[in-house]
């Protein structure tokens, strides 16, 4: 008797504590995503980019794509997908230096502005619904074009992180890689503003 007394409590208590779980999973899956109908404002930067060839004439060319900042803003089409255009300028300069001649230097500097659309797949939303989660991890492609000297198609697939330390206001980073000017790799980091939340 006392074995059946002693089971019945160990199976009521996990019946309750299965009870208990579901009723917060289903308070959690009830409240609305944090993706969906949100806007999202980025300003940020990339990291410089230096680049060496060789020519004919010069014997080392070193190309920067300085750090350059990009402004974007995207928004939330359902839970999961984010949708978004993106602006920005970097200034481009060319060192043309000749190992025989260490008195031969030139420097050109030229403006680069880019322009495209992006999209974020959200991964946290499949696994956490709350209505103010402040961590995002996301994959993230762009394309779009740069106009130096003349216009070139562009794009970008990576990952991309954000924290939200205030209600409003995060920082992000993405890293991926893309047909860029001069390389193949992309680092990005900079704040980040969310609205209609």
């Amino acid at each position: 008797m006392k074995n059946g007394c002693i089971m019945n409590k160990t199976i009521f208590k996990y019946l309750s504590l299965i009870g208990f779980i579901f009723i917060i999973e289903s308070d959690l899956l009830s409240q609305e995503s944090y993706i969906k109908d949100r806007w999202d404002i980025k300003i940020g930067h990339a990291q410089p980019i230096i680049y060496k060839s060789y020519n004919t004439y010069f014997q080392r060319i070193f190309n920067t794509r300085q750090l350059n900042t990009v402004v974007e803003a995207n928004y939330g089409i359902t839970e999961y997908f984010t949708i978004g255009a993106y602006l920005g300028h970097s200034p481009i300069k060319y060192w043309y230096e000749d190992s025989n001649d260490p008195n031969l230097n030139l420097l050109e500097i030229y403006q680069a502005f880019f322009l495209g659309a992006k999209t974020n797949f959200h991964i946290f939303p499949l696994f956490i619904k709350h209505n103010d989660f402040r961590f995002d991890l996301y994959l993230t492609g762009k394309a779009g074009g740069y106009y130096y000297r003349k216009a070139e198609f562009e794009y970008f697939v990576g990952a991309g992180f954000t924290f939200y330390p205030w209600k409003h206001v995060g920082v992000y980073t993405e890293y991926g890689y893309g047909n860029f000017m001069v390389n193949s790799e992309y680092f990005r980091f900079g704040l980040v503003l969310k609205f209609n939340q």
